[in-house]
């Protein structure tokens, strides 16, 4: 990594933080990746920025995702797509079947763990094509009469529903010109709206879950169960970044802050900054990254820089 770094001519003292998966061999104290990092930062002595270390919040939600427990929807689906689609005959024999009744889709789609937003995709087709691969497999003399079971159908449609949640903000996460605290904005939402369906799920409220509110499930005590558990799986995962929800205010919105909520090194220069009408019409103006390049002075606000 350093010889790469040297080869290109960057400079450490540039570099203000690192986003790792979390895994020892990046974060380990010894022979992990960022502690020689950060040591090399410090004998470079060229800048005393402390490097921020950060788990990657899109990983993060990956993690939280696999929480999920309905194992029994997914070994069923997981087995019957690999039935129909793993062996070159039956995938044919099905393509044909979909032909021969108008589907809208042309295909199943496959599930790889490693790529664990197919899981979502996979389960919405496969649903889909629920009437058609129940006739596919009744002709192969493997029949799977569990998709005619009222609460694994239940299951199905709020693993659906929820794995395009997640897919949604995934997508989010992946958004162009996001910024950090954009990211834990959305983690934040995601994670209120989480308990919100929870809260509805316990009373036999499905209005929030599309696909499931199209079949009156008998009994959503248990994706109640499932919901709760993810919202507490995103909660500790990114319960560190809620210690810094000051930190991202100040730099996010800093004309809205009150300054003794601020360390008291910064509170008289966001002071002198609220009260500079020019810098508050560029703020409106600009986006965060011009505005703090271009128009906030390091000799007048060399704190607020620095943070």
């Amino acid at each position: 990594m350093m010889n790469g770094i040297d080869a290109i001519g960057l400079k450490l003292n540039n570099l203000c933080g690192a986003t790792t998966d979390g895994a020892p061999s990046m974060i380990g104290r010894e022979k992990g990746f960022v502690a020689p990092l950060e040591k090399e930062k410090i004998n470079s002595g060229s800048s005393t920025m402390k490097l921020v270390k950060v788990h990657c919040i899109i990983h993060r939600e990956n993690l939280c995702s696999k929480s999920l427990r309905m194992q029994g929807v997914m070994e069923i689906v997981v087995k019957t797509v690999n039935f129909i689609r793993a062996r070159g005959l039956n995938h044919r024999q099905f393509r044909k079947l979909l032909d021969e009744m108008d589907s809208q889709y042309g295909d199943l789609l496959y599930y790889t763990e490693v790529r664990w937003l197919s899981r979502g995709a996979m389960l919405r087709r496969f649903y889909e094509l629920k009437e058609e691969v129940f006739h596919f497999m009744e002709q192969k003399e493997k029949p799977v009469f569990h998709l005619n079971d009222p609460l694994l159908l239940c299951d199905l449609t709020f693993l659906v529903d929820i794995t395009q949640y997640l897919n949604n903000l995934n997508s989010k996460l992946q958004g162009k010109f996001c910024l950090f605290h954009n990211l834990f904005d959305f983690i934040c939402a995601f994670e209120r709206k989480l308990e919100k369906r929870g809260k509805q799920l316990i009373e036999g409220n499905v209005y929030n879950f599309e696909t499931l509110s199209k079949h009156s499930p008998p009994d959503t005590g248990a994706c109640a169960i499932e919901i709760n558990s993810l919202r507490k799986e995103f909660e500790n995962r990114f319960k560190d970044l809620r210690s810094n929800i000051v930190n991202f205010a100040i730099f996010s919105n800093p004309f809205s802050l009150e300054p003794i909520e601020l360390p008291e090194h910064l509170q008289l220069e966001l002071v002198d900054m609220q009260c500079n009408q020019d810098l508050k019409a560029k703020f409106n103006d600009v986006t965060l990254i011009d505005f703090y390049q271009k128009y906030l002075s390091s000799s007048d606000y060399p704190n607020l820089i620095k943070h």
